[in-house]
């Protein structure tokens, strides 16, 4: 199903699948409702669908007649849905379970009745894999891409797609509310526990739990022992796993390009503009309030140098300055608007918070901490300054 593998001749069917239905390039459906076409295209493979059918619906439906066909020889199901991805689309039914939460916290009543229709489709998944008698011989893994969607196109009327407390943001973030994603295995030999987990594992891992022997050295760990209750594969070579991040580019949510490190409960992001470094203590602070690099400076010289061995050990695409860039230009009448979003942090608590409700430079709870800002002036002159505090 679903792929967003890249344009033409690099869809689903070019890379491996034999089998697609719905999937190309976009990340999000034309519509949730039938017939899931808009003036500039419509999901390919899905064909008689009754008007006001709804995707997630009848994406499961695909999902369990394939599943019925391949009953008796393995087989690979790969349901992506498009759901929760924007444009936020929902039953109105189900909506109307759902009131308005406060500023921020959970409250998106059409984004609740979008995870519904999810939570029905992997019931209705997991119920076929029973009534077929296949769910002891079969693994299913549950995941998602990106945190939930706290800032950007998200945000419609104030109000946006989700909120990801405790954790720090969401989508297009190296803050915890971007990374963490729901995980979950389910199969035979899996004991109920948990552990810090990567998507590059996956692949790895299902080999291993599938008995399959191969040469390669894909990327990623085999985390089979953990799901069995063992040690992990890495503890006779590296005791404490490491994960890397990379995001060099400014995102639509409003994130700056940046990297990140993690070892053990350390966790290091480093932004690509600024070379600023941020250092959070994961088993203290889970919400990433108290940056500590001030205090640990042997600890960010240490990750610094792991996540620079690492980005060249893959050949990470660094950001280059754009010589056209003006920063904040003057407007028609000559004024200069600079926005909280735009500045430069310095100090260890200060941030902007970019959530909908927030929006503004806060923390500033030590008195060393200061913002600058960037600006262009075509026009010079005697200005006045507004400044809007809380």
């Amino acid at each position: 199903h679903r792929g967003a593998l890249g344009g033409q001749g690099f869809g689903p069917l070019e890379q491996g699948f034999d089998i697609n239905i719905g999937g190309d390039h976009f990340g999000q459906p034309p519509s949730y409702f039938a017939p899931y076409s808009n003036k500039m295209r419509s999901l390919p493979g899905i064909t008689n669908a009754p008007e006001g059918e709804y995707l997630t619906d009848r994406l499961t439906t695909e999902a369990e007649k394939f599943i019925e066909a391949k009953k008796d020889t393995p087989f690979f199901l790969y349901l992506p849905h498009f759901a929760v991805h924007t444009p936020l689309q929902a039953k109105k039914e189900l909506q109307e379970k759902y009131k308005p939460g406060t500023p921020g916290k959970q409250g998106n009543p059409v984004y609740a009745a979008m995870l519904e229709s999810l939570d029905e489709s992997v019931g209705r998944i997991l119920k076929k894999l029973d009534d077929l008698k296949l769910a002891e011989n079969t693994i299913v893994i549950f995941t998602s891409d990106n945190g939930g969607l706290a800032t950007g196109e998200g945000v419609i009327n104030g109000i946006p797609a989700t909120i990801n407390s405790p954790y720090r943001e969401g989508k297009g973030f190296l803050y915890e509310g971007g990374l963490r994603v729901p995980f979950i295995f389910r199969g035979p030999g899996i004991k109920q526990g948990g552990f810090p987990f990567n998507s590059l594992d996956v692949f790895p891992t299902v080999l291993a739990l599938c008995g399959i022997r191969h040469d390669g050295k894909p990327d990623g760990a085999n985390a089979a022992p953990q799901f069995r209750g063992e040690a992990p594969d890495f503890m006779t070579s590296n005791p404490i796993p490491l994960y890397f991040w990379h995001y060099p580019h400014y995102a639509n949510q409003g994130s700056r390009p940046c990297g990140a490190v993690r070892m053990d409960n350390w966790k290091m992001i480093e932004f690509y503009d600024s070379n600023r470094r941020e250092l959070y203590d994961l088993s203290k602070d889970i919400s990433e309030s108290r940056n500590v690099a001030e205090d640990n400076k042997l600890e960010v010289a240490a990750l610094s140098k792991m996540l620079d061995n690492w980005r060249k050990e893959v050949g990470a695409k660094m950001p280059t300055p754009n010589p056209d860039y003006k920063p904040n230009p003057q407007a028609k009448d000559g004024s200069v608007t600079l926005l909280g979003k735009y500045a430069d942090v310095h100090g260890t608590q200060l941030r902007f918070e970019p959530l909908p409700h927030k929006n503004t430079l806060g923390f500033w709870t030590v008195k060393d901490d200061y913002v600058t800002f960037e600006f262009t002036l075509d026009t010079p002159g005697k200005f006045t300054v507004e400044v809007l505090q809380g």
